[in-house]
């Protein structure tokens, strides 16, 4: 479910656009407030353990708060680790291991050597009553004699606009230091804490998006993109999805099918464009006008399926979406150690029992496994339809998560994302006669 916040910060740009020859757009996007109509994810940040090498004293917690634990976030891990290792508190070894973690090749021209505040601190305790709170030390100072106690939301099932909406609420906007373009500069960020039940964990986001306006054919068009599931704290270029607002959309449940990921499609009126996705450096979305979109294939909901071609695990005859026209097609991607993926077994394999293979047929598409645990997983459940293992394919359809489902009309367009279940089951009732 997604939901609509009405309290958005809308910053929105009088844009003036660059476009280039090749037909791309950069739209300038404004940061503001709030989850919009997208689905928030959450980080998880551990209870800091006493021996622990980065452990910060801290001043000022309230004497009447039980059971604290302390929780450091770190803004800048880079920088944290670089300061640590050039202040001498922490080993060359232990210094590479966390680069080698962070996928970082150490740039001095983007590290500072003096310390910077790049570590925040959340503590979370009981007060009088019993009643979870916390506070951050939103100056950075590890001072929280200043800081005010908010109580510990909870991010429990079912979610819901209002508790979204309290989420961002409760959140605190926190001062770090960073270095930017070789100088020292002090930048805010919204942070929100969040517990869950029966967990001493405690977990993060950050209640901002990036929106814009686009015109198109004298109309203006509100756009909102979130960056990173709310996790990324700038702007992520490898995970991010657009959404373009309506009037309908507005503080309304939004279906799951309308975000749209990098080189995926949208519609501004009945002009499509491409997606390009994010420049982070730049703070721009890049678009582009498509010029035959009768030509489009994609995977999203309306459009023609795109094309693949691949080899059945076992039996390794080909198999194409050219040879799957003229049935209804359940593409099921997933995974060998994914275990809702596994679960669905029994199920899609009395559907395909039930459905003549005429009318209906599934084909399993495996990502990020190994042959050994495919040949397994299909011998032990006897899955008795097509299995392709291919990364490429699992790519190309732009799947992010598992399980993840696209049904194909016999035509060959995408008409549902993410089916499954009772769900699946009731929708292949209605169509198949």
């Amino acid at each position: 479910m997604i939901i609509n916040t009405f309290f958005t910060i809308s910053l929105l740009l009088c844009c003036v656009f660059n476009t280039f020859a090749q037909g791309i757009t950069e739209v300038p996007l404004a940061l503001s407030q709030g989850y919009s109509v997208f689905h928030p994810g959450v980080g998880g940040i551990m209870a800091e353990a006493e021996d622990s090498p980065f452990r910060l004293e801290l001043r000022g917690i309230p004497k009447n708060l039980k059971n604290i634990t302390r929780h450091q976030f770190r803004v800048d891990e880079k920088q944290f680790f670089y300061q640590l290792f050039i202040g001498k508190k922490i080993s060359k070894e232990m210094f590479d291991q966390w680069m080698q973690l962070l996928k970082y090749v150490p740039n001095d021209k983007e590290l500072f050597k003096e310390p910077l505040r790049v570590s925040v601190y959340a503590i979370v305790g009981e007060d009088e009553k019993g009643n979870k709170m916390w506070l951050v030390d939103s100056d950075t100072d590890s001072d929280f004699s200043d800081e005010k106690a908010r109580p510990l939301l909870m991010y429990s099932q079912p979610l819901n606009f209002e508790k979204y909406k309290s989420f961002a609420d409760n959140a605190v906007q926190v001062k770090y230091q960073r270095l930017r373009n070789g100088k020292v500069v002090e930048e805010t960020l919204l942070l929100a804490i969040i517990g869950m039940p029966e967990d001493e964990n405690v977990y993060f986001n950050f209640p901002r998006h990036y929106t814009a306006t686009i015109n198109e054919q004298g109309k203006a068009y509100e756009i909102a993109i979130e960056s990173g599931s709310f996790v990324s704290k700038d702007l992520n270029e490898e995970d991010n999805k657009l959404v373009v607002l309506t009037n309908k959309a507005r503080n309304t449940t939004v279906d799951l099918s309308v975000p749209v990921r990098p080189n995926q499609y949208f519609y501004l009126g009945d002009v499509m464009y491409q997606y390009l996705g994010v420049d982070g450096k730049k703070s721009v979305a890049r678009i582009r006008k498509v010029q035959h979109p009768d030509t489009v294939k994609s995977a999203q909901i309306g459009f023609p399926t795109l094309d693949f071609k691949g080899k059945d695990f076992k039996s390794e005859k080909e198999v194409t979406t050219e040879l799957l026209k003229g049935k209804y097609v359940l593409l099921d991607f997933w995974a060998t150690w994914c275990g809702p993926c596994i679960k669905e077994f029994p199920r899609l394999k009395a559907l395909t029992a039930q459905y003549d293979k005429s009318k209906f047929e599934v084909v399993g598409i495996i990502g990020q496994s190994k042959p050994e645990d495919v040949a397994k997983l299909i011998e032990k459940h006897g899955l008795t339809w097509s299995q392709v293992l291919s990364d490429k394919i699992v790519e190309q359809h732009g799947v992010v998560s598992y399980p993840s489902t696209l049904l194909i009309s016999p035509e060959g367009k995408v008409i549902y994302k993410d089916i499954k279940g009772e769900e699946l089951e009731k929708v292949l009732a209605e169509l198949i006669m």
